[in-house]
């Protein structure tokens, strides 16, 4: 292996995996790949190995790190249990490791079903930066039947996967340099906060960078999830009760535009 080392990120989606990702693409000792197993990539056959689909990518890099990411998702897509593919990454040399996590999974999957509706997954350029408007729409989330990732459960079903899912890479890497991000502490505000925290991890400079994209849904939930006291009901008594009564990251007064009555993500 020629890389000086190389990365892996799990995460879930819509947790500010592309602004860090594009940060760590600008330093030039990373060259960060993104999402190598999803799907609209085409990097990924029926069948195919993950971890040899990841060594053909990492031929690619003559010196410094090679960085990734790996979803859930991914690994259902591929038929195999993340414990798998995570143990068999482990295997094939991935050095380091960052968790990053959306506290606010409500929020997760508010996110992926506005892009599911307007077809915007990312917001970049000089206009989104300088306070361009996010596009406003509303949607539904059915609490007792919500479609996200090809499957149709209670969102309570989702978040309880979601608990899982940390709480299992947290032994799946219990023995290995670990660097845990959460978006809403380390990316939200000041992306650079994030990505210096990355470079540190991996003994890098934290080269200088520009951030080049912006949140897609802004806004308080209760102008994103049209039936937001509905979701209020259901998560009632539950772990993530609190979830729907977050602070609004940003305030405005035009209504939101209602959009569909379902939602849905990859």
């Amino acid at each position: 292996m020629s890389a000086a080392g190389l990365v892996c990120t799990l995460h879930l989606g819509r947790s500010g995996s592309t602004v860090l990702g594009d940060l760590l693409n600008q330093n030039p000792y990373i060259m960060w790949d993104g999402e190598i197993y999803e799907p609209g990539r085409r990097l990924m056959s029926e069948g195919a190995d993950p971890v040899e689909v990841m060594r053909q990518r990492l031929a690619q890099v003559k010196k410094g790190f090679y960085g990734f990411e790996l979803k859930p998702f991914h690994c259902r897509l591929m038929g195999r249990p993340a414990a798998e593919v995570v143990g068999a990454l482990r295997q094939a040399g991935v050095t380091h490791w960052i968790v990053l996590k959306r506290e606010n999974y409500l929020r997760k999957i508010a996110s992926t079903a506005v892009a599911r509706v307007t077809g915007q997954w990312h917001r970049q350029g000089e206009r989104a930066l300088q306070g361009g408007t996010a596009r406003r729409v509303a949607v539904r989330i059915d609490p007792e039947a919500h479609f996200i990732d090809a499957e149709t459960r209670p969102i309570t079903y989702f978040f309880a996967g979601y608990d899982r899912f940390f709480a299992d890479v947290e032994s799946w890497l219990n023995d290995l340099p670990v660097l845990r991000l959460s978006y809403e502490q380390h990316l939200q505000s000041d992306p650079l906060a994030g990505y210096r925290r990355v470079c540190r991890f991996l003994n890098i400079a934290p080269m200088p960078v520009a951030v080049r994209y912006a949140p897609t849904t802004p806004y308080p939930l209760a102008e994103v999830i049209e039936n937001l006291d509905e979701v209020v009901r259901a998560l009632e008594g539950t772990p993530w009760a609190a979830m729907a009564a977050e602070q609004p990251a940003v305030q405005e007064s035009t209504s939101p535009t209602v959009a569909g009555r379902s939602s849905g993500s990859r």
